[in-house]
């Protein structure tokens, strides 16, 4: 095969679609962005663990607030007052069983993703390899598929994790309301 059949094959091979060397473009792309979902990832969790602290926080508060209502002379008062903690009580351990279980699923989340990651990574380098290797063929279908596929985990990984965090909002702002109730009591 000359120079001059060479060119031409390439050309055919390009006009049918896509052709390995194409192909490394997209193989690179596609890593890059399995990493970009790992910083994302690692946002997610401080996120949900400052929602515990806070979590902590609000119960030191009701406990300092349960000895303050001890304080009080008045005996009725006192009483309304304990029902209402006792209430606020109940709200944190809601809040608090809400939080153990979204960071339960964060965790598996985490775990699963790091797999998909990790085989997709591994696939990504053979492909590379592969792509290198045959550079200026034309693209098989599987492959190309192959290809797209490792494409999967980046959103899916990104919708989880605004999941999480939307979630994790939701219950900061319960957070937030327990705090404006338990100050209106003391």
């Amino acid at each position: 095969m000359n120079c001059v059949e060479l060119q031409q094959a390439l050309q055919c091979s390009k006009a049918n679609g896509m052709t390995y060397g194409e192909m490394q473009a997209v193989v690179q792309l596609a890593v890059g962005l399995n990493v970009g979902l790992y910083a994302l990832k690692e946002l997610s969790l401080p996120y949900v663990l400052r929602q515990r602290k806070g979590l902590v926080s609000l119960r030191m508060a009701l406990g300092e607030a349960k000895e303050i209502v001890a304080t009080i002379a008045d005996r009725i008062e006192r009483e309304n007052k304990t029902k209402d903690l006792s209430r606020i009580s109940g709200r944190i351990m809601r809040v608090w069983r809400k939080s153990t279980n979204l960071q339960n699923e964060l965790d598996k989340f985490l775990k699963f993703m790091n797999w998909c990651s990790g085989i997709s990574a591994g696939i990504s380098l053979c492909v590379l390899f592969y792509t290198a290797h045959n550079y200026g063929h034309e693209a098989d279908n599987l492959i190309v598929a192959i290809v797209y596929l490792c494409y999967l985990t980046i959103p899916v990984g990104v919708l989880i994790n605004l999941l999480a965090r939307h979630r994790g909002g939701g219950l900061l702002q319960e957070q937030d309301s327990i705090y404006q109730d338990l100050s209106r009591i003391i």
